[in-house]
């Protein structure tokens, strides 16, 4: 080989061993750069299973396996959500959710929901209506006001409404307990628990007491 050859032959070596060290080195650099970062950077939040809604629904829905899904979310960042779709299957929705949302107790028909209502100032108020056919047209979910009909001789003469836009929780067949708790009597009429402020409660009681009550659907 000439020297001439030789001398190329050197270089283009040279030229190839100091591309291979740059590119080791850059190699190098990359890899200390993330594990400094991995070392600097803040572990992993803790999670935990929640179930949330897989799309809109409203009140009254009684829930199905498709309605709901599981996700993982930070510890602390959504209280009381269930953690297994399976507790919530086949339960009835007492309020709107909307896609995504996380599910409690307190959302659900139960017994839970009335200590739910009472962290935003309502309750569950038992309200008998004179009724029993109108009792049967309700469902958990239905939005009703609450009629005061009074008169005189059997005659109806005047009529107000009580409580406007209460929300029903449940329809409580004669004779059995709803899921509050709360028992129906036979002869005393049709009973609805009924989503209201506490100040419409004591409304309700007194107009209880005054005379029969019914309801008007609205929504």
């Amino acid at each position: 080989m000439s020297t001439g050859a030789s001398s190329r032959v050197l270089t283009s070596l040279g030229r190839q061993a100091l591309r291979h060290r740059r590119l080791l080195s850059a190699g190098l650099f990359a890899g200390a750069v993330a594990c400094a970062l991995a070392v600097l950077a803040p572990p992993s939040a803790p999670t935990v299973s929640v179930v949330v809604a897989t799309r809109p629904l409203d009140a009254g829905v009684q829930l199905r396996p498709a309605d709901l899904r599981t996700v993982h979310r930070p510890v602390g960042s959504t209280p009381g959500a269930l953690t297994s779709s399976d507790t919530a299957v086949g339960r009835v929705l007492a309020g709107t959710v909307g896609a995504g949302e996380a599910l409690t107790a307190g959302r659900l028909v139960g017994p839970a929901l009335a200590s739910g209502l009472g962290a935003r100032g309502h309750v569950a108020a038992p309200v008998r209506l004179a009724d029993p056919d109108v009792a049967a047209l309700l469902h958990a979910g239905d939005l009703v006001d609450v009629i005061l009909a009074s008169g005189a001789e059997s005659k109806v003469v005047a009529a107000s409404v009580v409580a406007p836009s209460a929300r029903v929780v449940a329809v409580v067949n004669a004779g059995s307990d709803d899921a509050l708790g709360t028992t129906s009597s036979p002869t005393d009429g049709a009973l609805v628990v009924l989503d209201v402020p506490r100040s419409q409660a004591l409304d309700l009681a007194r107009a209880a007491a005054v005379g029969p009550l019914s309801v008007l659907l609205v929504g």
